[in-house]
């Protein structure tokens, strides 16, 4: 079964509770604007570079499941876990992003204000 219909498959199944594909800013910015939507904190460590971190390679997911479900996706592995912290924390092999949930919120929350402010 192809990546896409097995996700879409554990969707219909209740097993997935959201997914996201992976788009500009790539894996960080996505978990970043997950953990802002949700209001969760999230910590993930994954084996990736600091580049990788912000690669827009199409054709990637990020799929949070439900808590006591497997999701049966081929190439697909677990990075994390969304949390009841204000705390939103990747690591990978050479860095620790480490940020407030609620800080993130704001500044994702204000973008679209402050793109639209002019100045004179």
């Amino acid at each position: 079964m192809a990546k896409g219909e097995a996700i879409k498959t554990s969707i219909r199944n209740g097993i997935a509770s959201h997914v996201q594909t992976v788009g500009k800013g790539g894996l960080l910015i996505t978990l970043a604007k997950i953990s802002a939507y949700y209001n969760l904190g999230l910590e993930a460590k994954v084996e990736l570079s600091d580049a990788q971190l912000f690669s827009e390679t199409q054709g990637r997911y990020v799929v949070a499941v439900k808590e006591g479900q497997t999701l049966d996706v081929d190439g697909a592995i677990k990075i994390g876990e969304l949390t009841d912290v204000d705390e939103f924390k990747v690591s990978n092999t050479t860095s620790t992003i480490t940020e407030k949930v609620s800080d993130i919120k704001a500044i994702w929350e204000g973008a679209i204000s402050e793109c639209l402010t002019t100045v004179d």
